[in-house]
């Protein structure tokens, strides 16, 4: 089978765009989300879109600020997160430090797993949160 000089322009179109998508995702990544953990970053769309990426930053720290709220406290360590100083998840990780509370997944080697993975893992080795805090 052989390719007409359209079909070669529309993959080099379609590759030239998935480049410009990753790159402008990258930039929009590194520039408005380093405060986030890499797994609520990887969950960013492949897209060039700006208004696209806002709406999906939005989303994810949405996101990410219930699953804090809920189960942060314990898993920050484990999901990448370290709690501002001062904040209530801060006080919480030092009683916790100093109850002896520590992660279940304390000491395990979790690199392998993609984004989606270290979420439900942390979410599911996890306890709701408690009343009025």
């Amino acid at each position: 089978m052989e390719l007409t000089p359209q079909q070669i322009a529309k993959m080099v179109d379609q590759k030239v765009s998935g480049i410009a998508a990753a790159a402008a995702r990258a930039s929009y990544v590194g520039t408005k989300m380093s405060d986030l953990p890499e797994a609520y970053k990887n969950m960013m769309p492949l897209s060039a879109d700006q208004g696209q990426l806002a709406e999906a930053e939005a989303n994810i720290r949405r996101s990410f600020r219930d699953d804090m709220k809920t189960h942060g406290p314990i898993h920050a360590a484990s999901l990448g997160w370290t709690p501002p100083p001062g904040s209530p998840a801060e006080a919480q990780q030092k009683a916790n430090a100093a109850a002896g509370v520590a992660s279940p997944l304390q000491g395990v080697d979790l690199s392998h797993l993609d984004s989606a993975q270290l979420i439900l893992l942390g979410l599911r080795n996890s306890r709701p949160a408690q009343r009025g805090r």
